[in-house]
């Protein structure tokens, strides 16, 4: 659901947004916590922005390997370096002021659109768990050090509000 609202993101606005949170009881629902929704969201906003890195350097070598002459390259390489691909308004480039025409654009969407169509998107459900101090935090242990052999204990919170910490040791 999370990488959903993320490609929606991008395909509109052009950008991931880790901190987009539109619909906050569906997520909560079916996730858990809001501060869970948040990890979540951070994970997978973080991987597919990853992967669009690896599209815009695809993008960059097959405008810088094309036969386009330079001024339509130098349009591409500023598309690019702005991750607008899929934009629909106009862009002006910053160093002579003047706007990438809507033919550009559309060259540079296809060329996007063709490198993307090379690889499959990334899947989130196999993202690696990320936790913050939110989730898991380490402590000395107050009492239970097993004659100094554990060294710290990992303090986890629970989907139930008011239960008991799970706990877990570590020889760190």
């Amino acid at each position: 659901m999370l990488a959903g609202e993320q490609w929606r993101l991008f395909f509109e606005t052009g950008r991931f947004d880790k901190n987009h949170d539109e619909d906050k009881t569906t997520f909560a629902a079916v996730i858990g916590a809001a501060n869970r929704v948040q990890m979540c969201r951070w994970q997978v906003a973080g991987q597919l922005e990853s992967w669009i890195g690896n599209r815009a350097n695809e993008f960059r070598d097959t405008v810088t390997r094309s036969t386009l002459d330079p001024e339509t390259k130098h349009m591409l390489h500023v598309i690019n370096r702005l991750g607008m691909w899929f934009s629909r308004r106009e862009i002006t480039m910053k160093a002579t002021g003047e706007t990438v025409p809507a033919a550009v654009r559309a060259l540079a969407r296809s060329i996007m659109r063709q490198v993307m169509r090379r690889h499959r998107r990334p899947n989130p459900r196999r993202v690696s768990m990320r936790l913050d101090h939110r989730a898991a935090c380490l402590q000395e242990p107050n009492e239970a050090s097993q004659g100094g052999r554990v060294g710290w204990w990992v303090n986890l919170s629970t989907d139930d509000q008011g239960s008991e910490d799970r706990r877990a040791s570590s020889d760190l």
